[in-house]
């Protein structure tokens, strides 16, 4: 029966790795948007009677935050994630394999060696003598590094997610100067400020007089996935960490079972050994 780190990590993986999907999978949606639509003009009404074309996108967009996250997303995926399920499994087919042995005891190797005769030598050996049966299986090297890599892809995730508030944050409440954009229309883009997708998609809303309703729904639905993502790094930064929690509890359990086996194998062998 698995201990309840082991039981904890198999209900857990699943669970992070299908929020790392969907981390990925909005991160990837605004950056399509970006790259399409973001990339061509906006029609605006300005000033009074006439119009021009503002370009999608800020000339100072800050985007290293969406890099990150899609980085600590990735890596709980893949590292963590699949890389965990491999782990789990090599250390379990190694506990498999190790377990049935450690099942000997010396009582019956003691019994078994009382049936046989030594005619030559006249003396029946000791259980010292025999090879001491394996210990429980501890932690392979294969799953300590993925132990590792959970604690490593947690914080990564961690500065993800802070450097995504702070950054959002120090943008907040940016406004868009229709006289300077009228001034830089596409090809040109807006000079003034330093903008998040998402800081700078919520001024466009609120300060720009959109000529066509279809470009402010699509705005508004790209928003949403904006901030989706943005909020999501929590949920994955919690489940990273109490996969990482019970990482290493399975760790420290694979430990101190392998000593306690030890132990009281080498217990078992004294004792045995003072009976003869």
């Amino acid at each position: 029966m698995g201990s309840p780190s082991l039981t904890a990590l198999y209900v857990l993986l699943p669970l992070l790795m299908v929020d790392a999907v969907i981390e990925v999978s909005f991160i990837g949606t605004m950056v399509g948007f970006l790259h399409r639509r973001a990339g061509k003009w906006f029609d605006v009404s300005y000033p009074a009677g006439s119009t021009f074309r503002l370009h999608g996108k800020p000339l100072y967009p800050l985007v290293n935050q969406g890099h990150t996250s899609n980085g600590a997303a990735g890596t709980a995926l893949v590292l963590v994630g699949f890389g965990g399920l491999l782990a789990l499994w090599l250390q379990q087919r190694r506990v498999a394999k190790v377990s049935p042995r450690t099942s000997i005891t010396y009582d019956r190797v003691a019994a078994d060696l009382s049936t046989i005769s030594y005619p030559q030598n006249g003396y029946y050996p000791s259980p010292q003598q025999q090879q001491q049966p394996p210990a429980a299986a501890g932690p392979t090297a294969i799953f300590s590094s993925w132990v590792v890599m959970t604690m490593l892809s947690n914080l990564l995730t961690l500065s993800a997610l802070i450097d995504t508030f702070i950054v959002t944050h120090q943008t907040n409440h940016q406004t868009i100067d229709l006289a300077v954009a009228s001034q830089n229309p596409d090809p040109l883009m807006y000079p003034l400020h330093k903008w998040t997708p998402e800081n700078w998609f919520i001024a466009i809303l609120d300060h720009v007089p959109l000529v066509h309703d279809s470009d402010r729904a699509k705005i508004t639905q790209e928003l949403r996935i904006m901030r989706g993502w943005r909020w999501n790094l929590i949920p994955l930064f919690l489940l990273g960490l109490l996969t990482a929690c019970a990482a290493v509890a399975e760790w420290l359990a694979l430990r101190r079972r392998r000593r306690q086996q030890t132990s009281s194998l080498d217990h078992d062998l004294a004792k045995e050994g003072s009976a003869f």
